[in-house]
């Protein structure tokens, strides 16, 4: 087993640094050849828990087992699973979520052995019991087995914008339904969402919202934005950060929040380039890191334009046969929950405004809890011209991989970088941030994973002078860039084609320059 624990000094430990690092191994063992039972316990209650599970040959192939539940990767065990293999040698993975320790180790399938094993799944951090709660603002999977799939991920909210595919799997054990709660909370997931296809995702559309789901995209991508305003849906998300009308959204001022991980960070595969959407030209964004720095880098843009955009981590409408939240959202309870006893469950109403306000962290991997002078992500700070605000970043790690550095970053400069060997040294204290303008500052932590950006990033506090929003004029050219090549492609489209584009391609050169006569010089 490898662990690597920081101890603080007792006052630091609320404010502090707590690190796990986790892998715990199992000794390998010997099972029937006609069927075995295997079983997942919850190392600190006992009780059975859902999980997914990774059988691999000894040459690394992963091994398809039947009548178990699909994860996209691997399959998922209710607590207990009969299974049968062929003879041989096979490598298997346990995983719930990054919450769970991974286990891992071997087995044999042999003729004469015993004919059951139960697990033991150590949990690294409980985040619900410090108010931080799990979701997936977007996933396909079918709503029949999408519970179950939620619970073996530790995933408590999702946003559901399948095709509504009931598929049948054969199973020994009933499926759960939406909103059953258990010993391991909620699992609620929502279904009055649409993906307009062009990479726009919409949340809490009325009944009476026109979706056709046969029908390709809408030609005009930024008509669903219209529409969303017509019948007063409740969030307008952009899930392709990428997408060529990016620009042309944000000038609509609807967007509420940004996908910052989606489905270019993949655990089958690594995504090297922009498929849909404006690619980066700087080499600096390429190789498997590149996608997701990226996006990242896209959305400092925004906020150096003066705007509040939450960050989101999710699926997308677009991924599929890949596990659920492993990229994910994890949301703060509301502070009419703080006097109430630890774990209590949010709602799913408190969840998606949480989500939206950017009351925040995104992550596919480290579990950060941060506060910023005493507030969670979101809070804005006020203060006039002539004043100086000093502030403290606080916050609490846990995570699987080991960590590459952790940054501060203010108005999109990194104001305090270290390696998790300097920030232990200085006792788990990051300098005091000296603030005396408008704008934002955030927290990420960045693993040495290779295989793709794999990061945790807190959603944005705001710091406000005058009432007045810091507009970056290199940001707002980053946009008037972006919207101008956007104009250039279009306008290869036949006349008709264009035409259609044409009103919303003017407001938004409007805006775009408006932000630019506002920027300071």
């Amino acid at each position: 087993m490898c662990k690597q624990e920081l101890t603080v000094p007792a006052f630091l430990i609320f404010w502090g640094l707590a690190l796990l690092l986790g892998f715990s191994a199992v000794p390998t063992s010997t099972f029937a050849a006609n069927g075995f039972t295997l079983q997942a316990i919850d190392e600190k209650s006992g009780s059975p828990v859902p999980t997914r599970v990774v059988f691999q040959h000894a040459d690394g192939r992963q091994r398809i087992v039947r009548r178990t539940l699909p994860a996209g990767i691997g399959f998922v065990i209710n607590g207990e699973q009969m299974l049968s293999l062929s003879l041989g040698d096979y490598q298997f993975q346990m995983i719930r979520g990054p919450e769970y320790r991974i286990l891992t180790g071997t087995f044999t399938i042999d003729r004469d052995a015993s004919d059951s094993h139960s697990v033991a799944l150590p949990r690294m951090v409980d985040m619900a019991a410090e108010g931080w709660w799990s979701g997936d603002p977007a996933v396909t999977p079918s709503l029949r087995t999408l519970p179950l799939l939620m619970q073996s991920e530790d995933l408590h909210f999702a946003g559901y914008v399948g095709t509504g595919e009931q598929v049948f799997v054969p199973l020994d054990q009933p499926l759960p339904e939406n909103g059953d709660a258990s010993l391991w909370g909620p699992a609620e997931i929502r279904t009055d969402m649409c993906a307009n296809g062009n990479g726009l995702l919409l949340v809490g559309i009325p009944e009476a919202f026109p979706i056709d789901s046969s029908a390709p995209p809408p030609t005009v991508s930024s008509s669903t934005i219209r529409a969303a305003a017509q019948y007063d849906v409740e969030g307008v998300i952009v899930e392709n950060p990428f997408a060529w009308d990016l620009p042309i959204w944000l000038a609509s001022g609807r967007v509420d929040a940004i996908f910052l991980q989606g489905d270019w960070l993949r655990l089958d595969r690594s995504v090297k380039r922009v498929i849909n959407g404006r690619p980066p030209n700087d080499p600096g964004f390429s190789g498997t890191l590149g996608v997701g720095k990226w996006a990242e880098h896209i959305y400092w843009q925004l906020l150096n334009c003066g705007m509040r955009i939450a960050p989101l981590g999710g699926s997308g409408s677009q991924l599929t046969k890949h596990p659920v939240g492993y990229s994910r959202t994890y949301v703060h309870s509301p502070a009419s929950l703080d006097t109430s006893p630890e774990g209590t469950p949010i709602t799913s109403e408190d969840w998606w405004a949480g989500a939206l306000a950017g009351r925040s962290t995104v992550t596919n991997g480290p579990l950060l809890r941060p506060r910023f002078g005493g507030e969670l992500p979101g809070h804005v700070f006020k203060a006039r011209t002539g004043e100086a605000l000093e502030f403290q970043m606080e916050l609490n790690l846990a995570t699987r991989d080991p960590v590459d550095y952790l940054e501060v970053i203010h108005n999109g400069t990194i104001v305090y970088n270290a390696r998790l060997d300097e920030f232990a040294k200085a006792g788990g204290m990051i300098p005091k941030l000296r603030i005396e303008e408008s704008g934002w500052v955030l927290v990420r932590v960045v693993t040495a994973h290779t295989d793709h950006w794999r990061a945790a990033v807190s959603a944005p506090w705001y710091i406000e002078f005058d009432g007045k929003p810091r507009i970056d004029r290199a940001a707002v050219q980053f946009f008037q860039d972006w919207l101008s090549e956007r104009e250039a492609i279009l306008g290869k489209l036949p006349a008709n084609e264009r035409a259609a584009h044409a009103p919303y391609i003017r407001a938004a050169r409007e805006y775009w320059q408006s932000l630019a006569d506002q920027a300071a010089p």
